[in-house]
This record gives structure tokens, C-alpha cells and sequence, in this order.
């Protein structure tokens, strides 16, 4: 319970707005195996899971962070992870039930890699190259030392004195670090594409590439190394782990090569093993393979025989958030490789996964209407999915699209698919089991999204901007308006005779299209990131706005926008959707966020305010307002995640008030009533 409290106050740069809860799950990038136990990313969340039976891997921990998990080093009792755009964080996990954070740094970049050694972790931190941090006391890290390599540090293993670094499109190169304080490049090799992974074996460095594959490197002297074998494998190389004389690579859309290095200078491939996902990382421990296959999962394949693995264990995970429908109390998420996944969202700060239908490409978009999900599966274009019983999903009819089906728009018995390169298709789903085309029209630019009202189909064309598609007869639909606007055209939203455009770098783009045949713009917003989706509410326009969170515009004045408020997600923010008053927002690898508007103005309906939690210099107080008979639990936490005092636990109605005085400090009220729960942060000054 005290991992809860921890996980939920990461939040992140906010103004006007809350986080109310969240699906924080995305790809598995990284794996670390220690004993019995695999540390794996599940998006922002590292999870511990047993797996002393390999055949039935189980979950004994968690904790949110607050960037997305892209490697893992755990020594002793505490775990050191490269989260991203959030750093190295540093976690207890001497008590695998119980973890909780006990430091961290910020890096400059984007933490991609790990190693650490005696007191040192070295970062492989993407644009801002090496950096070294002290980790003596994992409660106050800092940074000793740094090199910026030329490229972006992607992956890093340490051997004695010196660093080898995956540096994406420069290469691998060789740092010395005899003096931690004052690192210098002693050597360097041009693996022709994008190195993104490494592993060293005495005087070899293996080295995955994105665009040559695998490369075998002799760093007998570091300041010449020389490459002595390639081996190109089904796909570019992503992950690599060296054991014997086998390389198991991770390739992406393939799965696990099995490379024979025994020869190091005619390496070959002898056995390969499909996986569903993208292989991201490999440990491999005795006869196993642990693999972080990206949106599928934590997979574990035996391969005491190489030339035959075969897979064992597995551990659900999802993947890239693109987007989300909300009706009926449920969100649908179009999750990328994991498909169509149902969260529960009656109670916004509990959510909770009900069922899900991998679909066979990737899921870009979705959209529902009664009983079936109609998904914008990318290459496998649509997928009608029937979600009447959500334990037991499963596809009723598809349509193959002739290119990317990216978003679909639903109205009575037609299903409007933006299909990127293959324009703006028209379907047919009168019956759902056999979908059939009936029209088509194909812009200048690329199709990313479809809104339809009456007879009028506005869609999103990237760099063509606005096209205003006359759908009257839909078996031969013709452009009747358009507006260049000036950025990339991704997303769009139609209100009475305003239509909202997420136009990229360009932020938010208000048309005025009383007269279709000639819209022109009335006002625009010049949003801080990529503006990707929008939705409009009452006054409000909700804009994904890509690395920037999601961003509130007040648009009472089309005229004259202006922000009220933003959250900035941990991730990318694709989509957002607006229901029941909280904002959904589907965000790329950290999953699904649930976000209050606490401004004024805008929204139909806040949630009902169970709790109040106010603090009067040496007292805390907190207020509550239970409707109906319910049980209630009121505990104080201190930031080592210690419970000093339960308030209140006791069947409880109507209002009431309990209060605790305590020396200054940092504290956190944990409240439940019934299913529902808040954590508030507060402070005793006195």
C-alpha cells in the first residue's frame, strides 16, 4: 500500500490540472535477471517478477516512475534505472512487495543505457552523450564527470578503465575513464548504420545495428579497434547479449537470431525464433533467454539447445498508447502492437484492465459505437472488433485498406478510415462481417485523421492541411474547400462551424467553415510542442500536444485563444478525449492518464469532492463528504513511506473530520471511501 503512495505523487509540470489516475503500462524495453528474479520495464513501471518457475512467471512488485523505463541495473538491494527524459532513478528493492524511490538525478538528455560499478553509474544519456554520476549515497547522487559523444548514446558497458558506448549513428566509441572527473575518447569505429546495443567479451565488442546488423569489433587496443566479422540477420539489430559462442540478437518485426561467434570472423546464424513484438533486450541465464519484447511482453525461451529454442514463460505487458475512445464508462486504447485494450474507468482514480484483442498490425486509432470497436490497425488497415463481452473479445470483420489505416470515423452504417498514403476510404459496415468498400477520395497530402458531420468529411492532410470532402453521395465523394494551414495537419475536431486542427509545430489552428467552399482561419494557438490530436468542449479545446503534454486552450474567442492550463505527460501525448469532465489522453509508451481540469470554465461536470485536506501550521485536517454507507480509511504517511497514524478506519456517512498533529515535516494523506482513493502531499510547518 505505501508503493501506492509513492507511485502516484510522481507527477508531472502542471498548471490548473490534477492527475487522477492512470494505465501507466507501455512497452517492455529493458530486462535485468538477478537469481530468481527478473526487473523488468513495463512503460513507466518497474516491475519485479518471479521466475524460480519459468514456466509461470508471477508479478511480487511494482512501482510507478516517473519517466518510462529503457534499462535496468540492480546490485545489492538497490535498482538504478535510465528513465528516459527523467534521468537515473535510484529504487529500493530489498523488499520486492514494497519499492519505493530513494534518489535520483536528472541527467541532460534522455537516459537510454546503464552500468554500474562499485559507486559509479555510467548513463548512456542520448543526446548529452556519458555521464558519470556518484552514487555513494544513493540519496543525494551527482554528477562527477561527462563526455559528449558525437552521437546519441543509446547503449554502454563498462570493462576496467574504459566505456563502450553505442553511439546510434557515430558508431561505437571508446572512452577512457581512468579519471572519472575528466573522460576523453581514446578510440572509435563507423558501424556503417545506427549502433544501438553492445556487449564486450574480453578483447571483442558485439555491437547491434540498426542498419549493419551485427558487428564484431577487436578492441584488443582500444585506440584502433577494427571490425573482423558482420553478420546481417532477418532485420535490423536492436538488443545483443553475448553467452559461449552464441550472439542472440534481438531483430525488429522478426524476433530472436541465434549467431554461432565461435568462429568471430564468419559468424552465422543457426536458429531464429519469431516473436510478436520488437526484441529490445536479452539477458540470458543458464538455458534461458529472458527477452523485453517490446509491446509483447516479457518472454522466456529455452535454448539449452541453440540450433531449437523454443518458448516456455511469458508476462503481459502493452505497448504505445495512440490513441483512446471513451463511452460507458470504459476507455478503449489503440495501443500499437498490443492491439485493442479495455480499461475500466467507472472509478477515474482506480483503473483497471478488462479485456483487450490483439489485433494483427498496429493499432493507430480507434473508435466504438454499441457493441463493436472499429480500430485502425496500420498495415492491417481495419479491424471491427466485437466488445459485447469484454472477457471474451474477438474480431467480427476486417477491410484491407490500401495503405496505413491510421484513424476511423463511424456514422450509421459507413466507416471513414484516414489511410495516410491511400487517402480517405469509404467502408461499407451495414453488415460487420463482410465490410466492403463503396468510395474512396485521395488528397495531395497524407490522411492522419477523419471527422464527419452530415455530409461534409473534414480531414487532416498533413502538409496540404484542411480538406473539405463532399460525402453526400459517398460512392463518389469530391473536394469541395480546402485550408493550407501551416504546419503538418495530424489532427481534427469539428464544433458548429469552427473546425480545430492540431497542426503540428504550428500548435492549434481555429477554421471558420460557415461557408465550406471557402474556410479561412480565425485564430490560432502556437502550442510549446507538436500538436497531434484536439478535442473541443464547451470552451475549452484540449490539444496532445506531443513531448508538451497535453495543453488547455480557452476558445470562448476563436479569435483570441489562450492557454489556461497543460499537464506534461511523461511520455508523448497523441490523442485526447474528454469524458464525464476528465480529460484521457493516450501517451505513446506511458500509456493512458486521466487528468482533472481544476481552472474555471469549460467543463459540463467535476467529479464529486469526497475529501479536503487542509494544513494549519502544526495540524493536519481532513474533511470528508461520504455518500451513502461506506468504508472509510484516513492514514499519514512520511516520505520514507513510513505509516505514523490511521486517522480513521470505520464505516462512515455524510460529513465528517478528523485532524493530526505532528512535527514539520513532508507528509501524505492516503483517504479511501468504498473503491475510491486519494493521496494528497502536504507539509507541518510548526
Amino acid at each position: 500500500m505505501v508503493c501506492l503512495l509513492f507511485s502516484l505523487t510522481l507527477e508531472g509540470d502542471s498548471l490548473n490540472t490534477r492527475l487522477v489516475g492512470g494505465w501507466f503500462r507501455g512497452p517492455d524495453y529493458a530486462v535485468y535477471i538477478s537469481d530468481t528474479l527478473a526487473y523488468i520495464g513495463d512503460g513507466r513501471y518497474l516491475k519485479i517478477i518471479n521466475v524460480k518457475n519459468p514456466y509461470v512467471p508471477e508479478e511480487v512488485g511494482r512501482l510507478r516512475l516517473p519517466g518510462v523505463v529503457h534499462d535496468i541495473w540492480v546490485d545489492g538491494g538497490l535498482a538504478c534505472v535510465a528513465a528516459n527524459e527523467k534521468g537515473l532513478r535510484i529504487i529500493d528493492v530489498s523488499d520486492p512487495s514494497c519499492l519505493h524511490e530513494v534518489g535520483y538525478y536528472n541527467t541532460p538528455g534522455s537516459a537510454q543505457g546503464i552500468w554500474v560499478v562499485d559507486t559509479l553509474a555510467y548513463v548512456a544519456d542520448g543526446d548529452a552523450g556519458l555521464r558519470i554520476i556518484d552514487i555513494s549515497d544513493p540519496t543525494s547522487p551527482y554528477e562527477i564527470g561527462y563526455y559528449d559523444t558525437p552521437g546519441k548514446a543509446k547503449d554502454i558497458y563498462v570493462v576496467d578503465t574504459f566505456v563502450y558506448v553505442a553511439d546510434d549513428k557515430e558508431g561505437l566509441r571508446i572512452i577512457n575513464v581512468d579519471n572519472p572527473a575528466n573522460p576523453y575518447e581514446v578510440g572509435f569505429y563507423d558501424t556503417h548504420g545506427w549502433a544501438w546495443d553492445i556487449h564486450v567479451v574480453d578483447t571483442l565488442a558485439y555491437v547491434g545495428d540498426m542498419g549493419g546488423g551485427l558487428r564484431i569489433i577487436n578492441i584488443s587496443d582500444p585506440t584502433n579497434p577494427y571490425g573482423i566479422g558482420v553478420c546481417n540477420p532477418y532485420g535490423p539489430v536492436w538488443g545483443v547479449c553475448v553467452h559461449d559462442t552464441f550472439v542472440y540478437a534481438g531483430c525488429i518485426d522478426i524476433g530472436l537470431s541465434i549467431i554461432n561467434v565461435a568462429d568471430p570472423a564468419n559468424p552465422h546464424v543457426i536458429s531464429y525464433y519469431y516473436m510478436p513484438g520488437y526484441v529490445c533486450d536479452v539477458c540470458i541465464a543458464g538455458s534461458l533467454a529472458y527477452i523485453a519484447d517490446g509491446g509483447e511482453g516479457f518472454r522466456i525461451l529455452k535454448v539449452s539447445d541453440p540450433a531449437n529454442p523454443y518458448e516456455i514463460g511469458y508476462y503481459e505487458t502493452a505497448d504505445k498508447a495512440w490513441d483512446v475512445h471513451v463511452i460507458k464508462g470504459f476507455a478503449y486504447v489503440a495501443d500499437w502492437y498490443a492491439g485493442l485494450r479495455i480499461i475500466n474507468v467507472s472509478n477515474p482514480t482506480t483503473p483497471y484492465e478488462v479485456g483487450y484483442y490483439n489485433t494483427p498490425g498496429m493499432s493507430f486509432g480507434v473508435y466504438v459505437s454499441e457493441t463493436l470497436a472499429y480500430v485502425a490497425d496500420g498495415y492491417t488497415s481495419l479491424r471491427i472488433i466485437d466488445v459485447s463481452d469484454l472477457e471474451n473479445l474477438y474480431e467480427a470483420g476486417c477491410y484491407n485498406t490500401p495503405d496505413w489505416a491510421l484513424e476511423v470515423y463511424v456514422a450509421d452504417t459507413l466507416a471513414y478510415v484516414a489511410d495516410w498514403r491511400g487517402g480517405l476510404r469509404i467502408i461499407s459496415i451495414s453488415n460487420p462481417t463482410s465490410p466492403y468498400e463503396i468510395g474512396y477520395y485521395d488528397p495531395p497530402g497524407y490522411v492522419w485523421d477523419v471527422y464527419v458531420v452530415d455530409t461534409l468529411a473534414y480531414i487532416a492532410d498533413d502538409s496540404a492541411g484542411l480538406r473539405i470532402i463532399d460525402i453526400s453521395n459517398p460512392k463518389h465523394p469530391y473536394q469541395i474547400g480546402y485550408y493550407p494551414t501551416p504546419g503538418n495537419s495530424r489532427g481534427i475536431y469539428v464544433c458548429d462551424t469552427l473546425v480545430y486542427v492540431a497542426d503540428g509545430w504550428e500548435g492549434l489552428r481555429i477554421i471558420n467553415v460557415s461557408e465550406p467552399t471557402n474556410p479561412y482561419e480565425v485564430g490560432y494557438y502556437d502550442t510549446p510542442g507538436w500538436a497531434h490530436g484536439v478535442y473541443v468542449y464547451d470552451t475549452l479545446a484540449y490539444v496532445a500536444d506531443g513531448g508538451a503534454g497535453v495543453r488547455i486552450i480557452n476558445v470562448s474567442d476563436p479569435s483570441n485563444p489562450y492557454e489556461v492550463g497543460y499537464y506534461d505527460t511523461g511520455e508523448y501525448a497523441y490523442r485526447v478525449c474528454v469524458y464525464k469532465g476528465f480529460i484521457y489522453v493516450a501517451d505513446d509508451a506511458d500509456g493512458l492518464y486521466i487528468i482533472e481540469f481544476t481552472g474555471t470554465g469549460g467543463l459540463g461536470r467535476r467529479a464529486p469532492e469526497i475529501f479536503r485536506v487542509i494544513s494549519l501550521c502544526s495540524s493536519i485536517q481532513v474533511f470528508y463528504n461520504i455518500r451513502g454507507r461506506k468504508k472509510v480509511k484516513i492514514e499519514i504517511y512520511d516520505v520514507s513511506g513510513r505509516r505514523i497514524s490511521v486517522l480513521l478506519d470505520d464505516q462512515c456517512e455524510g460529513k465528517g473530520k478528523v485532524s493530526w498533529n505532528g512535527t514539520p515535516g513532508v507528509y501524505f494523506v492516503k483517504c479511501r471511501a468504498g473503491d475510491a482513493e486519494e493521496i494528497y502531499r502536504t507539509v507541518v510547518i510548526k
